[in-house]
């Protein structure tokens, strides 16, 4: 989605070009000379600008092969029984997954596989090789076109919020202006995208083909 909303922005603005680095890190946009960083979480610095963009749902997630071979998860506490491949770039646990219900909780997970980069992950979970608890905007291409299933979408209870980040300024250049409403409406298009919830209680109402 990143790609093609920097791809969009550019053909929007000629003459305006972007130089875009894709890193599993925080960086520093002063002494590194970035005019513009998006990130997720939760923000501390106090001497950069944080324009919020929304908050990213995150989801649960799985190819229908996986599904097809090891059994639908049909509560959080059966996910304890499945291989859940585990984000590690993330504050809150990678192991320790939050759900929500009259009252919050985590269920804690085990998993043949952990990494730092959200490429890799979303490509070990599109290949069949287990569970994913990652940001929706990561896999809402997949999850539309069916390729990925999301298994707990009323119960997962992780959000984080999606900023766009700049250096401090009394009147933000043009570009960064854009830029980050490029990016805000961008995300609200992925966040929106609606899916009918056919299932009855007590049944996972997944049928997986």
């Amino acid at each position: 989605m990143l790609a093609e909303t920097v791809a969009e922005f550019c053909n929007d603005n000629p003459g305006l070009t972007v130089d875009m680095s894709l890193e599993n890190r925080f960086v520093d946009p002063v002494a590194e000379g970035f005019d513009l960083v998006i990130r997720t979480g939760y923000l501390d610095d106090s001497t950069l600008i944080a324009r919020h963009i929304i908050d990213s749902q995150w989801v649960i997630c799985s190819a229908p092969s996986y599904l097809r071979n090891f059994g639908i998860p049909k509560t959080p506490e059966d996910l304890m029984h499945h291989n859940c491949l585990q984000y590690a770039y993330q504050l809150t646990g990678a192991s320790e997954w939050q759900f929500k219900s009259d009252k919050d909780y985590t269920v804690h997970v085990n998993g043949s596989f952990s990494t730092d980069n959200a490429a890799a992950l979303r490509k070990a979970v599109l290949a069949g090789h287990g569970l994913a608890y990652v940001p929706k905007c990561l896999v809402y291409h997949d999850l539309t076109e069916g390729a990925l299933i999301d298994l707990f979408p009323d119960q997962v209870g992780k959000k984080l919020g999606i900023y766009a980040v700049y250096p401090f300024t009394r009147q933000p250049p043009m570009k960064i202006r854009a830029s980050s409403s490029t990016f805000d409406i961008a995300t609200r298009k992925c966040i929106t995208i609606s899916f009918k919830d056919t299932r009855k209680p007590g049944d996972s109402g997944l049928e997986v083909h």
